[in-house]
């Protein structure tokens, strides 16, 4: 176990990736109607973008949980969340549906699929039996707060780009 001071910052930096991971399952759902206009993409197309993710996330969750166990859950944290974040930059660069549905399969496959199983195996090495349940609610929070958080920071957005 590490001290106290050092959980609460790291359960701080965990609710806040956590909700870096919500935004981004959850903008997607919000941003692929402006960005199927601007590309020509079809419903099937759209449903072929939306769900890369899902195939990729379900296809690598078991072995980011191997990974975790082998190289560390804060490796694994911190690359994951790196990751989520330069995929979400790379995705408004979103020029073809190839491109889009490569940056969703590989956010869904390497990105998120190794942080939830890295902060399980955090919690579990990390925080005090009876402590747990409180922790592990305060990062299914953060799903709720990043879903009030994303449309308020990507409606603006999408408005501003109309049209570009």
């Amino acid at each position: 176990m590490i001290e106290k001071n050092k959980i609460n910052r790291s359960l701080i930096l965990i609710f806040l990736g956590y909700t870096c991971v919500y935004l981004d399952k959850n903008i997607i759902s919000l941003s692929i109607i402006p960005i199927a206009q601007d590309l020509g993409m079809d419903a099937g197309q759209k449903g072929l973008v939306l769900s890369a993710f899902f195939l990729g996330y379900t296809l690598f969750q078991i072995p980011f949980g191997f990974l975790g166990n082998r190289l560390g859950t804060r490796k694994v944290m911190i690359f994951a969340i790196l990751l989520i974040g330069t995929l979400m930059i790379c995705l408004s660069f979103g020029f073809s549906l190839f491109y889009l549905l490569f940056i969703r399969f590989i956010a869904g496959s390497f990105a998120h699929a190794g942080y939830p199983s890295a902060v399980s195996g955090f919690v579990t090495k990390e925080v005090e039996t009876a402590k747990r349940g409180a922790v592990q609610s305060s990062m299914i929070a953060s799903s709720g707060f990043a879903g009030i958080v994303g449309p308020l920071l990507v409606a603006p957005l999408l408005l501003s780009s109309a049209g570009k």
